[in-house]
């Protein structure tokens, strides 16, 4: 009887031990700062790439951008630790934010294309993004340093 208990035992810490195995997840998505700007401002494209437990990326391609000019580039990162409820293993979550500052070059409805992710073995994909760029408004005086901007 004790080697019956004992053996149940066994099967159930190795049940659980076999599903509490880190997961491994991967999110991509992409988001610009605004859909609308002018031909002389600037918009910000983001790509945040989220890799739970043991992912990795193994590559990023990014869409030919030949309708703005790249002014600036950036890659911020992030690491999150959670530990899981009753007996779950921690979580590892790695975020990457690959940052592009852009100017476009000409007015129009204009189109940022999918970017591509390739991680665990996987291939992902953004959807395109559609910006709508105006054309130059007339200058108006930039205010003072310190100066409050009229409501």
């Amino acid at each position: 009887m004790r080697a019956r208990r004992a053996c149940a035992v066994l099967l159930t810490l190795a049940a659980a031990a076999a599903t509490a195995q880190p997961q491994r997840r991967v999110g991509f998505t992409a988001e610009v700062s605004s859909a609308q700007v002018a031909q002389d401002e600037e918009l910000q494209l983001t790509y945040r790439v989220t890799l739970t437990g043991a992912a990795r990326v193994e590559r990023l391609v990014r869409p030919n951008l030949r309708d703005f000019e790249v002014r600036d580039t950036a890659t911020q990162s992030r690491v999150e630790m959670s530990f899981g409820g009753f007996g779950g293993p921690p979580q590892h979550v790695r975020v990457e934010d690959h940052i592009f500052l852009l100017r476009p070059r000409k007015t129009g409805t204009l189109t940022i294309g999918e970017a591509s992710l390739f991680a665990g073995g996987h291939e992902y994909r953004t959807r395109p993004l559609t910006i709508r760029v105006s054309p130059v408004g007339p200058s108006s005086p930039a205010p003072a340093p310190g100066a409050v901007a009229p409501r």
